[in-house]
């Protein structure tokens, strides 16, 4: 699935070295985080002509201005050699490590990473994750001996939340349909059951809104269904039963998952009713809460569907195998059972009320008062 969104948290407006920034690169830092293309490791295709067109006012030569500053102020790092770009906060911004399957799809796609520029600044990020599996990819991925010469330059202070810095915390993972987090571009990407709305970011919270940090809902003991057939480990397939399969067992568990979780309080401990104060921690948790119901919201959507879905292939697979119907289910007028037998039960049962109605004996009605004469 691409990205259809972009994490830009409210702190960064008072961050000094990003208020030092001319506007327009302001906004292109806007732009870049909200790329499709943008991958969960913060790397993109440097495309700085189709960048420039999402502005009539500005130009390539102005994009590239803009791209030139960021960089000299170390928010990204970009190598024309290898067409790539790198965001260099974005991680720890979207604090990835506390989605393990996030998680693994970024260490995935910094593995893929072509610049040595970009490797070595996505080198140092990731060993700030504070993680093990992280700083192995680092490690492998970290050219040696390289060095670059902006590392001089103060790194911003910006963005990161209080609290998450070692990544110590991890939530369990977010529910958004169950879809593989997006591949590198050229790489293909995962197929999902669908995403809760435009509420959920991978933060956690709303676009413009720090992610809530407390009181997250405890994950289920039980492991998801897996994700895909062996026999094709790497993508879903729609003509696929056992893929389908899977994928019915995987909404059920999601919508067991959410349903069966308490819903968390709005309000913080300190204000178990609410209060008309400021108070940031409710905040959190009012978010927190939206963020739930939404994840509830869709899982029962997904149900939903998933069973209107079956209920469709049941009735599309015995309109394909019955002989009495058209394409659409009907025989003549009438929607049709799929039964052989139907026709004729209501012709008997026809033959039958007449008969009664006339008073006289059907083919199938024994005659009592001929019997009873017979006797005699």
């Amino acid at each position: 699935m691409a990205n259809s969104q972009g994490v830009l948290k409210e702190s960064i407006w008072r961050d000094r070295d990003f208020k030092s920034l001319p506007r327009t690169a302001q906004a292109t830092y806007a732009q870049l985080l909200s790329q499709k293309e943008l991958d969960r490791a913060g790397v993109q295709p440097l495309m700085a002509s189709k960048w420039a067109k999402g502005c009539d006012d500005v130009s390539e030569d102005d994009m590239w201005r803009d791209l030139d500053a960021l960089q000299k102020h170390r928010f990204i790092f970009y190598d024309t050699e290898t067409d790539e770009l790198f965001i260099r906060s974005y991680m720890r911004t979207c604090e990835v490590v506390r989605y393990p399957n996030i998680l693994k799809n970024a260490l995935r796609c910094a593995g893929l990473v072509g610049s040595e520029l970009i490797r070595h600044e996505l080198a140092k990020e990731l060993r700030r994750l504070g993680r093990a599996e992280a700083s192995r990819v680092a490690d492998e991925i970290d050219p040696e001996g390289f060095e670059n010469p902006s590392e001089t330059v103060p790194e911003p202070t910006e963005t990161v939340s209080e609290g998450f810095q070692d990544g110590s915390e991890t939530v369990p993972e977010r529910l958004k349909g169950f879809e593989t987090p997006p591949e590198p571009p050229g790489m293909g990407t995962g197929t999902g059951i669908g995403s809760v709305s435009s509420l959920v970011t991978l933060g956690g919270g709303s676009a413009d809104s720090p992610a809530p940090t407390d009181n997250p809902p405890k994950p289920r003991n039980d492991p998801p269904p897996p994700a895909h057939h062996p026999e094709h480990p790497d993508f879903w397939a729609p003509d696929c039963a056992e893929c389908t399969a899977l994928l019915d067992q995987r909404i059920d568990f999601r919508h067991n998952h959410v349903t069966e979780a308490e819903p968390p309080s709005p309000y913080c401990d300190r204000h178990p009713e609410g209060t008309t104060d400021p108070c940031g921690k409710c905040g959190d948790r009012r978010r927190q809460r939206e963020v739930f119901d939404a994840e509830l919201a869709a899982a029962v959507a997904a149900k939903r569907t998933a069973e209107a879905k079956r209920a469709a292939d049941v009735r599309a697979q015995a309109i394909a195998n019955c002989t009495l119907c058209d394409a659409d289910g009907y025989r003549g007028t009438a929607l049709c059972d799929h039964d052989p037998g139907t026709a004729d039960r209501a012709r008997r049962g026809m033959a039958a009320i007449r008969a009664a109605m006339a008073g006289r004996p059907t083919e199938h009605t024994p005659d009592v008062h001929a019997e009873e004469t017979a006797d005699v």
